[in-house]
């Protein structure tokens, strides 16, 4: 297979592999492309795991073409295993982001070339010579595994425009209306992928480096406007959305000026142990001010996305650093039991049997779970991009706005988890 590196000019930025926390917030020079790039998992979740540093799985990007249409991409490492997933994440967002930029204009409505397209592109990611352990064994992924998702769009000759794309696994894509008669809502455009409700593992599919795909990949086309807004997302951000009503949720969570900045307290008592629905989050911040949708740029959506997932993980993160604390603390003891021969009262739980603390702590998180008030979160990491068809189709807001918030919220100063960093790239 050919290879696609040093054929393009950079018109794209992509995360970094030598960087495998989080990056915060990258936005380009015109504005109509922006990511955000945190996470919501603790930092007892990497200490309790023997890992030398917080890990960031998903992995992604953003670019433009010569002919001044945009496009993105995301790939979600499987969580278990630990950088070897990163890596191949990693690995794929390099591909996609050059080879996006190489052959979007091969993407034509009604060619019927969609999905063999798709294919093309996703077979370039998961093969060998794509590894980036060729160059430096310690960032060796073979074998590695992520959910992949890209869109584009294609521009015809009369104008018109139309976002392709396709996925594997259960990353999500939406296209939000701001222009004709559904101006105010969103589709989503993957939901054949969405994971079904068996549990967290069924991601619906996979991209293994150096193995190959694993799953059906979806592909989608539909047309567009420029002033529409396209979200590409890892199941970070739908995993704490009510999806029945993403279709609501998501332009209004747009145009909140509340999640500006983020929030510090969660209404446990009002939401206990759910989602929020469309009505419920109108009402909370029914006396906050509020955006024309039309005028929230790529970076405010991106930003207002990400800190909607802290507010609504807060609960859930606050459980999750006392469970993955209390877990390295027996492990402490347990081995301080061993060496010293002195058996703590707590016989079976401090005698060095792993099984026996994995009971207990499984036991304990789930009355946790089941008896504390916190809303129905998930703590995961977590990436959006957000980028409007073409250059000029996004709306720049001279600055953030700071609001009121909702009765029993507090909104901190801004300087929170380093997610402020901008990065941007230049269009030669």
């Amino acid at each position: 297979m050919t290879s696609l590196r040093d054929k393009l000019e950079p018109k794209f930025w992509c995360t970094d592999i030598h960087k495998a926390s989080s990056h915060g917030l990258a936005t380009s020079k015109h504005g109509a492309c922006s990511l955000m790039h945190i996470s919501t998992v603790p930092e007892q979740y990497y200490i309790a795991r023997h890992w030398e540093e917080k890990l960031n799985m998903d992995r992604g990007g953003f670019g433009s073409t010569n002919y001044g249409t945009n496009y993105g991409f995301v790939f979600d490492g499987i969580t278990a295993g630990g950088k070897i997933n990163l890596y191949a994440a990693q690995a794929f967002a390099n591909y996609a982001a050059r080879w996006l930029g190489q052959y979007s204009e091969k993407f034509v409505q009604g060619s019927g070339e969609l999905d063999s397209l798709a294919k093309q592109l996703f077979e370039g990611c998961v093969a060998s010579e794509n590894n980036p352990g060729h160059q430096d064994e310690k960032l060796d992924g073979s074998g590695g595994a992520a959910t992949g998702l890209f869109a584009t769009i294609e521009k015809s000759s009369k104008g018109s425009l139309v976002v392709h794309g396709a996925s594997v696994g259960d990353s999500a894509a939406f296209q939000v209306f701001r222009s004709d008669e559904n101006y105010g809502a969103a589709r989503l455009l993957t939901a054949e992928c969405i994971r079904n409700q068996q549990g967290a593992s069924d991601n619906g599919g996979q991209l293994l480096l150096d193995i190959g795909i694993d799953g059906r990949i979806w592909t989608f086309s539909h047309p567009v406007n420029n002033e529409d807004l396209i979200i590409l997302c890892s199941d970070g951000l739908t995993d704490n959305i009510f999806m029945p009503e993403s279709r609501t949720i998501i332009p209004l969570i747009l145009t909140l000026t509340a999640f500006d900045q983020p929030i510090t307290t969660n209404c446990e008592q009002t939401l206990a142990g759910r989602l929020p629905t469309h009505a419920e989050i109108s009402k909370l911040f029914a006396r906050t001010q509020k955006d024309k949708l039309i005028d929230v740029s790529s970076k405010t959506a991106a930003v207002r996305l990400t800190h909607y997932v802290k507010w609504i993980t807060l609960g859930r993160h606050k459980l999750e650093k006392e469970y993955f604390q209390l877990q390295t603390d027996l492990e402490m003891m347990s081995e301080q039991a061993t060496i010293s021969q002195s058996v703590p009262n707590n016989q079976e739980l401090y005698m060095g049997s792993s099984s026996a603390v994995d009971k207990y702590l499984n036991q304990k998180r789930q009355t946790d779970l089941k008896t504390q008030n916190f809303i129905g979160g998930k703590t995961d990491d977590v990436i959006v991009v957000v980028f409007s068809p073409t250059e000029k189709g996004t709306r720049q807001k001279s600055e953030v706005k700071t609001d009121r918030p909702p009765s029993g919220i507090i909104l901190p100063p801004r300087d929170y988890d380093n997610i402020h960093c901008d990065i941007s790239y230049t269009i030669n």
